[in-house]
């Protein structure tokens, strides 16, 4: 993990629930992008 602040987001102990999702593109410069949602209730 070469970026702190993802590193940070991903260790963090309070998040206690994630949500992932992914989208294609076959005309973007990238074919699949991805997102990750991270809360607490």
């Amino acid at each position: 993990m070469a970026s702190p602040g993802h590193c940070a987001n991903l260790m963090n102990p309070m998040f206690t629930e994630v949500g992932a999702a992914y989208a294609t593109a076959t005309n973007a410069d990238y074919g699949v992008y991805w997102t990750m949602l991270f809360g607490a209730p």
